[in-house]
C-alpha cells in the first residue's frame, strides 16, 4: 500500500499490490474451461467496471486523487462506523490504471487455478473473504485509508496452495511449495504486508472448510457483495 499523506485525516492512501507465481499439473473438476473463464473474467470486469464509474482516481480540477478514492469507496478506520459497506468496495477500488491492471491479471490466474481444483463460486467467495478481512485487519492496526483487491489475490493464492495438496499426486510437497512462494511474495510484494498477510491465511483458512459450510459462505459473500454495493449507491 503507497501511502499518500502524513495521517488518516491528512489522508494516507494504501493500495494493495502483488505479484503471483505459475501453477499447473491440477486435476479439471469442471467440464470445459468456460465456467472457469468466465468466472475470472466476471471478476476483473467487476474490477474495471468499478474503477471506472466510482470515481476511477481520475481527478478532474482541483480534486485531488484522496478526495476521489474516498468518494469511489476507500476505507479506513475512522470511516468504519458511520460507513461499514466501504470493507466491501475498497477491494474493487484502485489508485490507477497500473495497478488495476496487475491485479486483474494475478486475479485471472489465481481465481481460474482455484475454479479448476474446487468451483467456480467457491473462488469467488474466497477472493471477496479475503480481501475483506485482510482489509479489515488492516485499517483497525494502521491509520489511513486503504483500497485495492490484493488482499484477495493473496487469498486465491493461499487457497490454491491448500487444494493443491489435499487433491494432486505429491500434494504436500506443493502445498509447501506454493505456501513457502505466497510467503515470499506477502514480503517482497509492493503493498500493504498486513492486508497480503491477512488475505494470504484467510485464502488458507477458508479452503480448510467442508463442501457444506462452503456453499453457505458462498451465499454469504453475494449476499453480503450486493448490500455493500447497494448501501455504497445509496449513500
Amino acid at each position: 500500500m503507497r501511502p499518500v499523506g502524513p495521517g488518516p485525516e491528512a489522508g494516507q492512501l494504501n493500495p494493495m499490490a502483488c505479484t503471483g507465481a505459475r501453477l499447473s499439473d491440477a486435476p479439471t473438476k469442471q467440464s470445459g474451461r468456460s465456467p472457469v473463464w468466465t468466472t475470472s473474467l466476471s471478476l476483473m470486469g467487476l474490477l474495471v467496471f468499478w474503477w471506472v464509474n466510482a470515481g476511477g482516481l481520475l481527478p478532474a480540477g482541483d480534486v485531488r486523487p484522496l478526495d476521489s478514492a474516498i468518494a469511489g469507496g476507500a476505507v479506513s478506520g475512522h470511516s468504519l462506523a458511520e460507513s461499514p459497506w466501504r470493507i466491501v468496495t475498497a477491494s474493487l477500488l484502485h489508485i490507477d490504471v497500473h495497478h488495476l491492471m496487475v491485479n486483474c491479471i494475478l486475479l485471472g490466474v489465481f481465481a481460474s487455478a482455484l475454479s479448476i481444483l474446487t468451483r467456480a463460486r467457491w473462488s469467488a467467495a474466497t477472493f471477496f473473504l479475503s480481501g475483506w478481512i485482510g482489509s479489515l485487519i488492516a485499517v483497525c492496526t494502521q491509520p489511513g485509508w486503504f483500497l485495492g483487491a490484493s488482499a484477495g489475490v493473496f487469498g486465491l493464492l493461499g487457497g490454491t496452495a491448500i487444494q493443491i495438496g489435499r487433491q494432486t499426486p505429491s500434494g504436500r510437497s506443493k502445498t509447501a511449495y506454493t505456501g513457502v512462494l505466497g510467503g515470499i511474495l506477502v514480503l517482497v510484494a509492493p503493498g500493504n504486508i498486513i492486508a497480503h498477510t491477512a488475505g494470504f491465511l484467510m485464502g488458507l483458512t477458508l479452503n480448510l472448510v467442508p463442501d457444506k459450510g462452503r456453499f453457505w459462505l458462498e451465499w454469504t459473500t453475494i449476499t453480503v457483495l450486493l448490500l455493500g454495493v447497494s448501501a455504497f449507491t445509496l449513500a
